[in-house]
């Protein structure tokens, strides 16, 4: 073969693979990236184990897993987003007991018993009820003794679980307990370290570096899965006021239209992400403590909930949300 035609052929395989490449990119760049929907502003307890979840789905699936923050309307601005997912086996929502509550309120456009699968539990998570340094109590019975006193009080919290915890204090400790919600778990502590607010229900890892410092006290805790021996001596909630329930959690869903292989596959790989020792270390440091499972734990949790949120209804109703 003449030199000349032999040269003449090579750039025409380059030109022929090219276009073959080319014509798999459209299909490729299509594809959105995989993702976890975070119902709340970046810095929460949801946004803290969505990164550190996706981080480690990232290297494991070689592609970038995105944290896609919506915060607003009691969590439905998330869901509505991975509800309608295309493709849906490419989208997580990553939320906690606000899911039953806003469903059990009739709050949502969506039954989250039908239109999202389960897909993982991953954590448990420590609520604290904390007060401001300045107020003259120490414990439970100190606050009670405060408000039988006739003294005047305001208990703020985010939305759904943890507010619902200040509306049953105020049943337990009378009118001259003030309710206040707040969208983000930021504002709450900033509100409270002001001192614009009394007492706060949230997380014990939000909590955690100004007890430190001894801006904030902390009066109970709702158990010692997550904390350990860090705040061992402190008294459970629920010993004071039995139908206070504070046991919270993080699962993630998936779309109800992703296909079971789908779910089986995050469910794995979220299994693994979460036997990982430096995960479970981290984890530590957010409060929080793994779970793991099927998706049956997850879809449990949440009927176990619904049925809580029923009885306490009456209670939602008469607040007016």
């Amino acid at each position: 073969m003449p030199e000349a035609l032999r040269h003449s052929r090579r750039p025409r395989r380059r030109v022929l693979l090219g276009a073959g490449l080319a014509a798999l990119l459209p299909g490729a760049m299509a594809q959105p990236p995989l993702r976890i929907v975070v119902p709340s502003p970046p810095g929460g307890p949801q946004d803290k184990l969505a990164r550190l979840l996706a981080r480690q789905l990232s290297v494991m699936r070689n592609e970038p897993v995105l944290v896609d923050n919506r915060p607003g309307a009691d969590s439905a601005i998330a869901t509505e987003q991975v509800i309608g997912a295309q493709p849906p086996e490419r989208s997580l929502l990553i939320t906690s007991t606000v899911l039953a509550l806003g469903a059990v309120q009739g709050k949502f456009h969506f039954d989250p018993f039908t239109d999202l699968k389960p897909v993982i539990q991953a954590a448990d998570m420590d609520l604290m009820l904390v007060a401001r340094a300045d107020l003259p109590v120490a414990r439970p019975a100190d606050l009670i003794a405060y408000m039988k006193a006739g003294h005047t009080a305001s208990c703020g919290a985010g939305i759904g679980q943890m507010f619902l915890a200040c509306l049953q204090l105020r049943e337990q400790l009378g009118p001259g307990l003030t309710a206040v919600s707040f969208n983000g778990i930021a504002k709450l502590v900033t509100t409270l370290l002001g001192g614009h607010i009394d007492i706060g229900v949230l997380p014990s890892s939000d909590a955690s570096g100004h007890l430190a410092n001894g801006r904030l006290q902390a009066l109970a805790i709702s158990g010692h899965a997550s904390t350990g021996a860090q705040y061992a001596q402190l008294p459970l909630i629920d010993a004071t006021w039995p139908d206070i329930d504070l046991n919270s959690y993080m699962g993630l869903y998936a779309p109800a239209t992703a296909s079971d292989d789908a779910v089986a596959r995050w469910n794995a790989d979220l299994n693994a992400v979460l036997q990982r020792e430096d995960v479970r270390r981290t984890l530590a440091t957010f409060d929080m403590s793994p779970v793991g499972g099927s998706p049956e734990v997850l879809k449990a949790r949440l009927r176990q909930n619904r049925a809580h949120f029923q009885r306490l209804k009456p209670l939602l109703d008469a607040e007016g949300r």
